[in-house]
C-alpha cells in the first residue's frame, strides 16, 4: 500500500521522538543531577522518569492509526445478553437507556442489573420489556453485580452499557460479525457524549470545534493499540465473549477499575480484543468539576491497585508491547507524582535555594530545546490534534486527585468504588481546587519574592534565576486559568440535543426553529411573542405530530432571522407521545450531531 508523503513524515518524526527520549534520559542521568541536592535532583528526575514512559509508550501507540476493517457477515440465532448496572442513576436516565436498548435490531435479552434495589426501576425494567435484577448484598460494586448477572444469565454474548449510554438501533448488527474470529474475546466502541456543555469538554475558539478532555484516548491511542491486539475494555459500548470472561473466572474484584483489570487477564489468556472506531452509543460526561474529579480519582486508585495486585509485568501470557502498553497506560495516571514535582521546582530554589539540577547554561538551553522538540513532534504525530494549552489546563485540575490515588500503592485498604454522579451541580468545594489552588499560591508568592527581592536570591547563575521565574510565572498563570475554568458555569449533564428541525404553533402562521430539546423540555426560535399554553407541530418522519407545551422562559433571540428564543415544558403527553420523542430524538437526532 502506498503510503503519502505526509504519512512518512508523521513517521519520521516519531521514530526522532521515541529515539530522543532514551537519549534525553541518560543525559539526564549522567550529566545534570545536581549531588549538591540529592533528594530534589532524586525527584526532579522521577518526574522526568515517568513523563518520559509516559510519553515514549503515547507516541509508539501513534505509529498505525489505521482504522479497524469492516466486520464479517452477522450470523444468525447467537444468543445475546444485554446488561446495564445501575446503583443510583435516576429513572428519567434509565428510561431511555432502557428502552434504546431493548429496542436493538439483533434477537436479545436486556437486563437491568440495579444494586439500588429500586421499586420504581423494577417497575420501568418490566414495562419497556427488561428483566430485573438485583441482589441481596452490593459486595465488590461492580465487577460484583457483574459477576452476579453472570450466574443468572445465559447468553454466549454479553453487550454491556452504563446507566447513561444510550445504544443506537443497529449496535449490535454492526458490531456481532467480528466475533466470527472464534479467538476475539472483546469489541470495544468509543464512549461519545452528547452533553458537550460539561466540564471535560471546552470549545476550541481557533479550530471552531468542541475538545473533549478524552478525545487522544479514543480518537488515536485505542486506535494504534488495536492494531497490536493490546485495545482494552472501558466499561461500557462493547460486546464480550461469555467463554472468554469464564476462562478468567468471571470480572475481577482486585481493583475499582475492573474494565482494564479484565482485559489484562483476557490478553493473559491469548484472547483478541477488536477496537472499532465508531460511536454506536452515546452517553453522560461528568457535567461538573466535583464529579469530573470523583471518576478520576476512581480510575487512579484502580489503576494503582492494579500495579500493586495484578501488574501486567508478571503476566506471563501478555506479550511484551500489551505489557508495555498497559504500563504506559498506568503511567499516564502518575502524572499526578511528576506533575507535583515539577510545578513545585522552581519554587523551591527562588524561595529556599534548593538547585535540583546543574544550574549550567548550556543544560538549561537543552532542556528548554528538548521540550519545544517534544511539544512539535506530539503536535506532528497526532496530525494536529494536541492540543498542548487544553492539556496543561486539565492537567492542572486533575495532578491532586492523581496524586491521590498514586498513593493507594502504599496502603492495604479496602476501595469503595465511587459511582460518577449524574445531574448538574454548581458547587464548587474546597477541596477539588486545593491543587491548582495550591500551586497558584506557591508560585505566584516566589515570583513575587524573586522579583522584589532578586539581589538576595542565592545565584548560581543569572540564566539559572531566569530559567525558574519563567517558569514560575508559566505555573501562575496555568493555575489561574485552571481556577478560572473550575468557576466558569454552566456545565450540565444537560440530555437536551440540538436539532434544526421546523416547527408551528398551532393558531399562528410562522414558523421556528427547534434549538434543542429531548422528551420533556425544547428550547425554539420564533417571531411571535407567547406566553402560557399552546400546540407546537412538528414533522417526525415524515408524519406530523402536534404536542402541547407551556412557555417557561422567554428571552431576546441572537439569532438574526427570529425575535425570541423560547424555554418550554411538554405537557400532558401520553405514554406513547413521550416515547415517540424519546426513539427520535435519541437516535435520529443524536446520530445526526454527530455525524
Amino acid at each position: 500500500m502506498e503510503i503519502s508523503f505526509k504519512e512518512s513524515a508523521r513517521k519520521i518524526v516519531l521514530i526522532l521522538l521515541t529515539i530522543s527520549i532514551p537519549v534525553y534520559l541518560i543525559w539526564r542521568i549522567f550529566f545534570t543531577f545536581n549531588v549538591e541536592f540529592p533528594f530534589f535532583s532524586s525527584l526532579f528526575l522521577l518526574a522526568d522518569l515517568i513523563t518520559c514512559f509516559a510519553t515514549f509508550g503515547f507516541a509508539i501507540s501513534l505509529w498505525n492509526l489505521k482504522k479497524h476493517h469492516e466486520a464479517f457477515e452477522l450470523k444468525e440465532g447467537l444468543k445475546v445478553d444485554v446488561w446495564i448496572p445501575t446503583y443510583n442513576e435516576s429513572v428519567d436516565l434509565l428510561r431511555r437507556t432502557i428502552y434504546h436498548a431493548v429496542k436493538m435490531d439483533y434477537p436479545h435479552k436486556t437486563y437491568v442489573l440495579d444494586d439500588g434495589k429500586r421499586e420504581e426501576v423494577r417497575k420501568l425494567a418490566e414495562s419497556l420489556g427488561a428483566i430485573y435484577l438485583s441482589r441481596e448484598k452490593n459486595l465488590h460494586a461492580k465487577a460484583g453485580n457483574l459477576n452476579y448477572a453472570f450466574k443468572m444469565t445465559k447468553g454466549d454474548f454479553i453487550a454491556s452499557f452504563d446507566a447513561d449510554f444510550i445504544p443506537q438501533k443497529d449496535f449490535l448488527t454492526k458490531l456481532l460479525g467480528y466475533f466470527k474470529n472464534e479467538n476475539v474475546a472483546l469489541v470495544q466502541t468509543p464512549q461519545e457524549y452528547y452533553n458537550s456543555n460539561s466540564f471535560q469538554h471546552k470549545k476550541n475558539k481557533f479550530f471552531k470545534k468542541i475538545w473533549s478532555e478524552q478525545d487522544s484516548f479514543f480518537n488515536l491511542i485505542m486506535n494504534g493499540r488495536n492494531n497490536l491486539n493490546s485495545a482494552f475494555w472501558v466499561g461500557s459500548n462493547a460486546i464480550m465473549r461469555r467463554t472468554a470472561i469464564e476462562s478468567i473466572g468471571g470480572f475481577p474484584t482486585d481493583s475499582v477499575v475492573e474494565d482494564m483489570l479484565t482485559s489484562i487477564l483476557i490478553h493473559d489468556k491469548k484472547w483478541k480484543t477488536i477496537y472499532v472506531d465508531k460511536p454506536l452509543a452515546y452517553g453522560l460526561a461528568p457535567s461538573s468539576l466535583g464529579y469530573f474529579l470523583t471518576q478520576r480519582l476512581r480510575w487512579a486508585r484502580g489503576v494503582s491497585q492494579i500495579l500493586k495486585k495484578q501488574n501486567p509485568i508478571f503476566k506471563k501470557g501478555l506479550t511484551f508491547i500489551q505489557k508495555f502498553f498497559y504500563l504506559s497506560s498506568i503511567a499516564h495516571f502518575f502524572e499526578g507524582t511528576s506533575r507535583l514535582i515539577y510545578y513545585f521546582i522552581p519554587a523551591l530554589y527562588l524561595l529556599f535555594g534548593i538547585v535540583p539540577i546543574k544550574p549550567s547554561f548550556s543544560i538549561i538551553f537543552i532542556i528548554f530545546s528538548y521540550l519545544f522538540f517534544v511539544l512539535i513532534s506530539l503536535f506532528i504525530i497526532t496530525k494536529g490534534k494536541s492540543f498542548f494549552y487544553n492539556n496543561e489546563l486539565y492537567g492542572m485540575i486533575r495532578y491532586w486527585v492523581y496524586f491521590i490515588g498514586n498513593l493507594e500503592i502504599f496502603f492495604k485498604r479496602k476501595l469503595k468504588f465511587a459511582v460518577t454522579p449524574k445531574g448538574d451541580s454548581k458547587k464548587v468545594q474546597l477541596k477539588s481546587i486545593f491543587g491548582p489552588a495550591l500551586v497558584f499560591l506557591i508560585n505566584f508568592s516566589a515570583t513575587l519574592y524573586s522579583i522584589l527581592l532578586f539581589y538576595r536570591i542565592k545565584s548560581f547563575s543569572l540564566n539559572f534565576i531566569s530559567f525558574c521565574i519563567f517558569f514560575s510565572i508559566y505555573f501562575t498563570f496555568i493555575s489561574f486559568q485552571a481556577l478560572r475554568l473550575c468557576f466558569s458555569y454552566p456545565f450540565t449533564d444537560s440530555s437536551e440535543i440540538k436539532s434544526s428541525l421546523h416547527i408551528s404553533i398551532v393558531g399562528f402562521k410562522e414558523k421556528g426553529i427547534i434549538k434543542r430539546w429531548n422528551e420533556k423540555f425544547v428550547r425554539f426560535f420564533y417571531n411571535e411573542n407567547l406566553n402560557g399554553n399552546y400546540s407546537l407541530k412538528v414533522i417526525l418522519d415524515k408524519q406530523e405530530y402536534v404536542f402541547p407545551i407551556k412557555i417557561i422562559n422567554k428571552k431576546i433571540s441572537n439569532s438574526r432571522n427570529f425575535l425570541y428564543e423560547y424555554y418550554a415544558k411538554f405537557e400532558g403527553l401520553s405514554k406513547e407521545e413521550k416515547y415517540i420523542l424519546i426513539d427520535y430524538i435519541f437516535q435520529k437526532e443524536l446520530k445526526r450531531e454527530n455525524e
